[in-house]
Formats: structure tokens, C-alpha cells, sequence
């Protein structure tokens, strides 16, 4: 069994019309969504073995407070460009890749990939968005990554977790 995490970047900022897609940053909300999921992820210990993200700029924004929030090992962290803008089959493809070494896998990439990736993997398709920020545990029914393409609907959810949930009704956005 395999255990695999997506959560999607936070929201960006759409302030600079001129910038590359590549090169938006988080917005206010986004930052403070990433420091708050980052918090509620660590007071769980989340510990994945190994962390893929896309090298896009939000994406990296919104995995550095959580990296700071575990003092997780840089050396368990790899950026690919090869989630960025990433279709099922490349999404797939690259998680195919990952060593059987690792049980728990976090991707930190865009939509509307990991929708189609969670279409794909759910048996029960219960969420209809992964908003910006949010966070989704599945267990897969594989033994081997390499096995993911043929997981078609052999994954349980475990839970959606997304920075509104957890908003307090008085906290400044």
C-alpha cells in the first residue's frame, strides 16, 4: 500500500499582468493559507518520505512554510518542471518514476491536473475541486509506484483538508 498527497499551491497573485505564468507569486491570502495549512499539517507530524513540486513560483512559496514548519530535509524535496502544466499521463509518468523505497508521497503542483489525477485515482469521487491550498490524503491499493497508471479507481480517500475549514469566523483574511 501506498500513501499519496496532493495539495495545490495556494492562491497567487494576478497583480503584475506582464508575468510569466511560471513566475506568480502568492497573494496576501495565499501566504497566510500556506503558513496556516503548514501549521495544522505540523502539529500532525505529517513526514512524507519524499516531497515532488512543481519548480513554478507559487508552488514553491507554498511548500517553504511547510518545509519550515517540519524542518524537513532538503534532500527529500525534488523540483520538476515535469508537473508544471502536467496532464494525467505526465503526472502519472512522473509518480511512476518514484523509488518503491518511498510509502508516503507529497505532489505539490496546479489544477486542473491533480483533478484529473484524483478523478482518476478515487473510487468514490467525492470532491469536485481541490481549491487553492487544498490538501488531499489517499491510500492507494499499489505496491509498487510504478503501478499508479493502472490504479484507476484503487484509491481511498483518506481526508480533504483546505484553508477555509479551518478559518477562524473572526480572523482577518
Amino acid at each position: 500500500m501506498k500513501r499519496l498527497y496532493l495539495y495545490r499551491h495556494a492562491k497567487s497573485s494576478w497583480s503584475d499582468p506582464d508575468l510569466a505564468d511560471y513566475d506568480r507569486p502568492l497573494s496576501k491570502r495565499g501566504k497566510h493559507n500556506a503558513e496556516l495549512m503548514a501549521n495544522l499539517l505540523a502539529k500532525e507530524k505529517f513526514d512524507p518520505d519524499l516531497i515532488l513540486c512543481s519548480g513554478a513560483k507559487r508552488t514553491r512559496r507554498t511548500l517553504k512554510p511547510l518545509i519550515r514548519a517540519l524542518d524537513f530535509s532538503k534532500k527529500r524535496i525534488v523540483y520538476t518542471d515535469t508537473v508544471y502544466e502536467a496532464g494525467l499521463d505526465d503526472l502519472l509518468e512522473t509518480i511512476g518514476a518514484v523509488s518503491d523505497k518511498v510509502d508516503t508521497l507529497l505532489l505539490v503542483a496546479h489544477n486542473p491536473s491533480l483533478n484529473e489525477l484524483l478523478d482518476h485515482l478515487l473510487k468514490d469521487h467525492t470532491i469536485e475541486n481541490i481549491v487553492t491550498g487544498g490538501f488531499v490524503e489517499l491510500e492507494l491499493e499499489i505496491g509498487h509506484w510504478s503501478d499508479i497508471a493502472g490504479a484507476h479507481r484503487k484509491g481511498k480517500l483518506v481526508r480533504f483538508e483546505y484553508p477555509k475549514k479551518h478559518y477562524d469566523e473572526h480572523a482577518p483574511l
